[in-house]
C-alpha cells in the first residue's frame, strides 16, 4: 500500500548558548512478513465456554500469519531545549518533552480472550447453530472454531521527558568525556486486547514489558594515548509486582548494571608500527 508520513520540525536559537526545537511527525510500522505469512496451523485444544455454564470442551484452534493485515499507525510531538553555556565551554545541558500515540497495533488473540470477549470478535469465534433442546435452555451452539491469527488492534498512548548532560574535559592525564541520561515516564497506556480496558504499565509488572517510572544511564570515557577505557553504569529503580495484572504487594527491587570496556591500540603503543597498526585489544 501507500503511506504518507510527514516530519515537521522547528529550530528557534535566540543567542549562542540556547537552542529551543519541536517536532511533529506522523509514522507508520508496516507488518512484518511474519505476521503476514506465519504458515497456518490448525490445532485441538480445550476451552471453558462462559456462554455454556462453563462447560469444557474440545475445539478447532487456528493460529499463523493474516495477509491483509494494516500498517499501524503513529503520532509524534516533542519539545526541547539545548543549553550550551559558553562560558563553560564544552558543556551541554538538553531536556525533551515527548508524546508518542499508536493506533491500529498488531496482536495475536489468544483464545481464553477470544472466549471471554466474544461479542467484541464475533468473527474470530465459530459457533454450531444450537440444538432445540440448546435453544429452549436458552445456550448457544458449542464453539467448533477460534481464529487466534493476528489481527489489527489496540493503541498505546506514552509520554515523558529526557533529560541530559555531556562535558569533556582535558587533564594531565588524559582526555575525558563525561556523559549523563535519564528518562521519566509520565504516561504508558496500552490498550492490548479487546474486551479489556486501558491498563496503564508505568512502574508494574507486565508480561508484555515493565516500564518504569523513570532509568538514568552514566558514562565516562577515558582516553590517552593508546589506552581507552569506558565505564556504563545503568540505574533501574525498583517497581510493583503483579499477578495476573493486579499488584500482589511484593517489589522487586531497584538494579544497577556496571560495565566496563578497555582497550589498547598496539599500533600507536608500537610508535605507529606498520605491522602492528590497526591492531586493538580491548
Amino acid at each position: 500500500g501507500e503511506v504518507f508520513s510527514p516530519q515537521y520540525g522547528l529550530v528557534w536559537k535566540p543567542s549562542r548558548d540556547v537552542e529551543f526545537r519541536g517536532t511533529y511527525g506522523r509514522s507508520f510500522r508496516a507488518p512484518s512478513l511474519y505476521e503476514l505469512y506465519l504458515p497456518p496451523e490448525a490445532l485441538e485444544g480445550q476451552i471453558v465456554d462462559p456462554r455454556r455454564n462453563g462447560e469444557q470442551y474440545s475445539v478447532m484452534l487456528l493460529s499463523g500469519g493474516t495477509p491483509d493485515l494494516e500498517a499501524t499507525r503513529g503520532e509524534s510531538f516533542t519539545a526541547g531545549i539545548q543549553f550550551t553555556p559558553e562560558a563553560i565551554s564544552p558543556l551541554a545541558l538538553s531536556a525533551t518533552y515527548w508524546r508518542v500515540k499508536m493506533d491500529n497495533r498488531i496482536t495475536a488473540l489468544t483464545s481464553t480472550s477470544a472466549i471471554l470477549h466474544e461479542a467484541d470478535v464475533p468473527d474470530r469465534v465459530l459457533r454450531a447453530d444450537p440444538t432445540p433442546s440448546e435453544e429452549a435452555a436458552g445456550l448457544p451452539g458449542r464453539v467448533l472454531q477460534i481464529d487466534s491469527t493476528r489481527m489489527n488492534f489496540g493503541r498505546l498512548t506514552t509520554s515523558g521527558i529526557d533529560i541530559g548532560a555531556n562535558y569533556e574535559f582535558e587533564t594531565a592525564a588524559g582526555h575525558f568525556v563525561a556523559d549523563v541520561k535519564a528518562t521519566w515516564i509520565d504516561e504508558y497506556e496500552a490498550l492490548d486486547l479487546p474486551g479489556q480496558p486501558a491498563v496503564d504499565r508505568v512502574n508494574v509488572a507486565n508480561s508484555l514489558g515493565t516500564i518504569t517510572k523513570w532509568r538514568a544511564i552514566t558514562s565516562l570515557d577515558w582516553q590517552r594515548g593508546p589506552l581507552n577505557a569506558t565505564t556504563y553504569v545503568r540505574y533501574i529503580p525498583s517497581f510493583d509486582d503483579t499477578r495476573d495484572g493486579i499488584r500482589n504487594g511484593r517489589t522487586i527491587p531497584s538494579q544497577t548494571f556496571l560495565d566496563l570496556q578497555l582497550s589498547v591500540n598496539f599500533g600507536k603503543l608500537m610508535g605507529d608500527s606498520r605491522l602492528l597498526r590497526g591492531v586493538e585489544l580491548s
